[in-house]
């Protein structure tokens, strides 16, 4: 919607076109007829709290939003900014840039995560229209919204996580298609009393007049050509189709400011008769203390309601000049040193040729580059937003101390070094920089805390040229971030044309422990300084996952892999268990919306409760061992049947006894003595395409399971592809076969039978039957009595155990 650099969106487009109209009236022959003005607000919406984006701070919980009787839908204390020109327009928005990033980096959503409203409101006066000193207005008001993406849960990873962070804004989505649904059908049936629910959401209430009002509405949707988004590709294409069914009839504004004022006015007049003289409501006897109490709240009440009419004639009673006088002025007073502001952007402009500065690098490329810091002549101090204690640059977020480090700006050759105080994370091009002091030079990349990644700007250093004759490297987060890893001894310097598959293999591992190992970093900053005993490390497990066929058909058959996991310690409990990548760093964003709330409580929050708490997880069965089971035999028709070992990690960890044989479809098994049999005329595996397949699972007993892990236990398999079969065990929806709980026995005998249907045999199941193997795994149920015990466990609780064989 915004654009990025010079590659504009479809906001500063529109924009443009704007003035670009009006410059040709005002070129015209009427251009004497009419007065042009032109008014812009931005807010965000994320996880259902609006923000103001041209004000540095928005109160705790966000601006409210009412429906004013006279007005309409009103965010209170939203600001407008009248505007005489495109460039003040593309000002105002980078400004509101640079406050969301301020945000973003204390602990806010990236802009992929939060809804965008930019509403330009557009007035044309026609001048002495209805005779002298009396004109003529029509107003328009244009909501340009930018969604936030909806992403399933499968997607992301976030499938089994009873904490979603996207809650919200799929939330606040639904609401709108609610809405737009409501809507269609209202077009679609003008007779029929249809309930239009706008106020189920922050964004539905603010867009109720574009939406179903006096207004034209154009929904653009972004679609990806992948086949993997199939089903988002669908579900967008209908949510549009939904749309395009609305129906408004949009006619010309005459505002009437006029009838407005005179009405406020009454409206203050009656207000002034009533403070003084408010009478509490009759009810049940009351004591003089209650009664003034009530009588003091509804004058309070009265007043700001006051304030707010007085406010809003003011503000009408002004000419257009002098509002945009006014916003010029604060234009040139907003910013300061440690938000990179110093008046105007031309002004600011100047500064960045001539000043050595530091700026903001973000995960999300709209928001890098934003925020400048400059550093002038001395020191320049950086400190923590909620302990200010005078110093130059305040950061939010957790890890950063008051007086956390400084930089001395040496007067005359503009020598840079950076000093941390003790105990305090401050990294330079990747090493932890020291106390006595580190010289600074042009391009170098500063990790201050465990949110705030800087890149020095030193015009002076960067017109004299790279060192050596080379380039100055291009700094984005993902260069930050391998850089740092690198200096923590991970491999990130790769030539991926000459690796071979294992060897791309784990240099995909390694890309995927960079992206984790920041995120890891940043959640045990704030488990510890809210105190919640939790901390977090990286690690590379064993896990159960889908690979290619050997053959190279393609055919996805099934075994071990290696996967990046985060290891979760919970001291309060002595406990510990594993979290997958995606789920882990959905946790990191909902342990940021937490640590903000506690640092708006003055750092006195108490734990939430458990099921909305992300640092903890419920008791849920966790795999301790598996073992695989080839399947070749079936494509031959032929049974399986063996004490297989329990491996946990590497080693093993008792035998378990399983038996797959063909059976025909009542059940009963298929003996040798049998004169005929269903299976007589297989032959060759390729016999079996188009046939039916009925086979007896059994697990009668495991043995010698590590005594550990013998409180409660059961096994839990996967076949492909399944049609149906008898009764015996459980099957989960997602189809897992799993048997009965078995408790108190390191020798559980499970007795399980379990018949399996495959109604049609094709090539890809036939494919899996030559090349794949199932695997059976023995879960344990819950955490109960194993304190100690479960850093060894292979897998994790919550680990979904994938569908092998397929």
């Amino acid at each position: 919607m915004v654009g990025y650099g010079t590659n504009k969106g479809i906001v500063p487009i529109a924009c443009d076109e704007i003035f670009k109209r009006i410059d040709e009236v005002r070129r015209g022959p009427d251009a004497s007829k009419y007065q042009f003005q032109v008014t812009i607000q931005m807010l965000e919406i994320y996880n259902e709290q609006v923000r103001d984006l041209f004000a540095k701070d928005n109160p705790s919980g966000g601006l409210k939003v009412r429906m004013n009787p006279k007005t309409g839908v009103e965010v209170v204390g939203l600001s407008e900014w009248p505007v005489a020109s495109y460039a003040e327009i593309d000002e105002r928005i980078e400004t509101a840039t640079k406050n969301r990033t301020v945000a973003a980096t204390q602990m806010n959503a990236t802009s992929s995560r939060a809804h965008t409203v930019v509403t330009i409101c557009y007035t044309q006066l026609e001048i002495d229209a209805k005779g002298p000193g009396k004109h003529s207005e029509k107003k328009a008001k244009m909501n340009l919204v930018d969604l936030a993406g909806s992403e399933r849960a499968e997607s992301t990873g976030a499938t089994g996580d009873r904490l979603k962070e996207g809650a919200a804004i799929n939330l606040s989505l639904t609401m709108l298609g609610n809405v737009i649904t409501a809507l269609a059908e209202k077009s679609n049936n003008p007779k029929k009393n249809v309930l239009v629910p706008y106020r189920e959401s922050k964004l539905t209430t603010i867009l109720q007049d574009a939406l179903g009002g006096n207004a034209k509405t154009i929904m653009i949707c972004a679609l990806s050509p992948a086949d993997i988004n199939y089903d988002e590709t669908l579900s967008t294409l209908r949510y549009a189709d939904r749309a395009k069914q609305i129906k408004n009839k949009p006619k010309v504004n005459m505002d009437p400011t006029e009838a407005l004022i005179q009405q406020l006015k009454a409206e203050n007049e009656r207000l002034k008769a009533q403070v003084g003289g408010v009478a509490p409501a009759e009810g049940g006897p009351m004591s003089e203390e209650e009664k003034e109490a009530i009588r003091k709240q509804l004058e309070e009440e009265m007043q700001a309601k006051l304030l707010e009419n007085q406010r809003m004639i003011d503000e009408m009673n002004k000419s257009w000049e002098q509002k945009l006088q006014e916003a010029q002025a604060r234009a040139a007073e907003e910013g300061g040193p440690s938000e990179g502001g110093g008046g105007s952007r031309s002004a600011e402009a100047q500064r960045r040729a001539t000043e050595p500065h530091l700026l903001n690098i973000h995960e999300d490329p709209l928001l890098s580059r934003a925020v400048c810091h400059f550093l002038a002549v001395g020191k320049t101090r950086f400190g923590s937003r909620s302990q200010p204690d005078g110093e130059e640059v305040l950061l939010g977020g957790p890890s950063v101390k008051p007086n956390h480090c400084y930089i001395m700006n040496e007067e005359g050759g503009g020598e840079l070094k950076i000093s941390a105080r003790e105990g305090c994370k401050v990294l330079v091009n990747g090493a932890e920089a020291s106390s006595a002091g580190l010289p600074l030079k042009h391009n170098d990349r500063l990790f201050i805390g465990s949110n705030y990644c800087f890149v020095l700007v030193h015009p002076s250093q960067s017109a004299a040229g790279p060192p050596e004759g080379g380039e100055w490297p291009e700094v984005d987060w993902d260069f930050a971030n391998r850089e740092m890893a690198k200096a923590q001894g991970l491999s990130v310097d790769v030539n991926w044309s000459t690796l071979s598959e294992e060897e791309r293999r784990r240099a995909l591992l390694n890309d995927e422990l960079i992206q984790v190992m920041p995120r890891v970093a940043e959640a045990n900053d704030i488990s510890k300084e809210m105190g919640r005993g939790v901390t977090f490390e990286t690690k590379i497990l064993p896990v159960l996952a889908k690979k290619k066929g050997n053959t190279g058909s393609g055919t996805p058959t099934s075994g071990m892999t290696s996967a990046v996991m985060v290891r979760v310690f919970d001291a309060a409990r002595d406990l510990e268990w594993f979290w997958g990548k995606n789920k882990f760093v959905n946790r990191v964003y909902l342990m940021r919306e937490l640590f903000e709330k506690f640092e708006e409580a003055g750092r006195a929050l108490e734990p939430p409760p458990e099921d909305q708490d992300p640092f903890w997880d419920p008791n849920e069965p966790v795999c301790v061992s598996h073992c695989s089971v080839h399947l070749k035999p079936l494509s031959y028709c032929l049974q399986v049947e063996d004490d297989f070992a329990l491996y946990r990690d590497v080693h093993q960890d008792g035998v378990l006894h399983v038996k797959l044989e063909p059976c025909r479809p009542d059940g009963s098994p298929v003996l040798e003595t049998d004169d005929s049999s269903p299976y007589d005329e297989i032959e060759d595996p390729k016999d079996l395409v188009g046939r039916r397949l009925d086979v007896l699972v059994s697990i009668p007993q495991a043995r010698g399971v590590n005594t550990k892990y013998d409180k409660e236990v059961f096994v839990r398999f996967h076949l492909p592809q399944v049609d149906g079969g008898g009764d015996g065990g459980e099957e989960d929806d997602d189809g897992f076969f799993q048997t009965e709980v078995i408790k108190g026995t390191s020798n559980p005998d499970f007795k399980y039978v379990k018949q399996v249907t495959w109604m049609r045999v094709n090539e890809e199941l036939l494919q899996t039957f030559l090349e794949g193997a199932a695997i059976f795994q023995v879960n344990l149920m819950g955490w109960s009595d194993i304190t100690g015990a479960t850093s060894s466990i292979f897998g994790a609780a919550y680990l979904v155990l994938v569908q092998l064989g397929i």
